[in-house]
């Protein structure tokens, strides 16, 4: 599993992270079972709740800010949350972590990713596909 304090992979022990010493399961309910992507807004993990699988969004703090406000992106997260857009994934629980870092925690759909699909696509097929994704957000 991966300590949701200390981002190390770590063997599961009763005594806590063995590099960190804390609780590796992020707010004793989620445990981060591997890393399934990074990108500039942080890192995604394939997570278990009572044995369901999810995804939780570690987010990075803003370099470019002086200073960064967490309350001020937990109120812009739940802003983006609001619209409970139909076909998209809700985000269900926002959480902050050690150190004032955010966990945005959903559903986990298991699919294809854009990048699987966008190979064998040509210039006309990858708009169509772009055009639906854009449709369901409208």
């Amino acid at each position: 599993m991966i300590c949701a304090a200390c981002a190390e992979t770590v063997e599961v022990t009763d005594a806590g992270c063995p590099l960190c010493g804390n609780d590796p399961v992020l707010d004793g309910r989620y445990r981060l079972d591997a890393v399934l992507a990074h990108s500039s807004a942080g890192v995604s993990y394939r997570a278990t709740r009572l044995d369901d699988s999810l995804l939780v969004r570690a987010l990075v703090r803003d370099v470019d800010l002086q200073q960064d406000d967490p309350m001020l992106r937990s109120r812009q997260l739940r802003a983006l949350d609001q619209p409970r857009l139909p076909r998209c994934i809700d985000v269900f629980e926002l959480r902050q972590g050690e150190r004032h870092r955010l966990w945005v925690v959903h559903d986990f759909v298991r699919g294809t990713s854009l990048a699987e699909i966008a190979q064998p696509l040509d210039k006309d097929e990858l708009l169509a596909t772009l055009d639906e994704a854009t449709a369901m957000l409208a």
